[in-house]
C-alpha cells in the first residue's frame, strides 16, 4: 500500500471570483474542486497530514472530505484571527466536530488585512517539514503563496495544477526533480489519476 507516513502537504488553492477573478480566467470552478476533492482523498488515504489556509469557500470542502474518510486528525488548518468572525457556521460544526487542528496567527495590530495574511502565511509554510505544496485555481493569494514556499522553502517541491486554471495555471515550473518527473500529470485533467500519480512519486521519495 503506498504511504505517505505522516509526511506533511501543503495545498494551496481558492476559487476565483468576482472582479478580481476575472484577472485569472480561464478558470473552471468545477474543476477546482474535482482536482481539491481528488488530491485530499488521495492524501488522506496514503496517510498523509495536509496543510491548509483556511480559505471559506475551500474549508468547507477539505473537511467534508475529512469527515466522510474518518480522517482526522490529519487536518492542519490555518487561520488568522483577523478573520475569527468571518469562518462559515458549516466550518465551525466540522472544527468543533474534530476533524481539524486549528492554528491561529495573530492579527496586525493596525488591523492590516494584508499583514495578518503575511503573519499567517509564513507561520504556516515554516511551522513543521513539508513534503511538497500543491496549488489549484486561486488569485494572488496562490500566487503570494508559491513566491513564499519558493523564498522560505526552497527545497520543498512546488506543484501547480494547470488544468483547472487560475493563478496556479501561470505558475512557472519548477526545476526539483520531483516537479520535472511530474510535469505532464500535473496538466492532466483526470484529476483521480493525477493525484495518485503525485503521491506515488512523492511516497518513492521518502528515505
Amino acid at each position: 500500500m503506498t504511504t505517505l507516513d505522516n509526511q506533511r502537504l501543503f495545498l494551496s488553492t481558492s476559487f476565483p471570483s468576482g472582479e478580481r477573478g476575472e484577472r485569472f480566467r480561464p478558470y473552471d470552478v468545477g474543476a477546482i474542486a474535482d482536482a481539491v476533492t481528488a488530491l485530499v482523498r488521495a492524501i488522506l488515504r496514503a496517510r498523509g497530514q495536509l496543510v491548509f489556509g483556511a480559505h471559506p469557500t475551500i474549508s468547507p470542502l477539505v473537511l467534508t472530505i475529512a469527515d466522510e474518510m474518518d480522517a482526522s486528525p490529519t487536518i492542519e488548518m490555518y487561520q488568522s484571527r483577523h478573520f475569527a468572525e468571518q469562518l462559515p457556521e458549516e466550518t465551525l460544526r466540522l472544527i468543533d466536530r474534530g476533524l481539524a487542528r486549528v492554528h491561529w496567527t495573530e492579527r496586525d495590530p493596525d488591523g492590516d488585512r494584508e499583514r495578518s495574511l503575511r503573519v499567517m502565511r509564513e507561520q504556516m509554510v515554516t511551522t513543521g517539514a513539508l513534503t511538497a505544496a500543491l496549488f489549484v485555481g486561486g488569485m494572488e493569494g496562490v500566487i503570494d503563496e508559491y513566491e513564499l514556499m519558493g523564498r522560505l522553502q526552497p527545497a520543498v517541491p512546488r506543484l501547480p495544477l494547470r488544468a483547472p486554471g487560475g493563478a496556479a495555471r501561470r505558475l512557472p515550473s519548477g526545476a526539483h526533480p520531483v516537479e520535472e518527473h511530474l510535469s505532464e500529470a500535473l496538466a492532466s485533467p483526470r484529476y483521480p489519476a493525477l493525484a495518485h500519480e503525485v503521491v506515488a512519486t512523492l511516497t518513492a521519495t521518502l528515505p
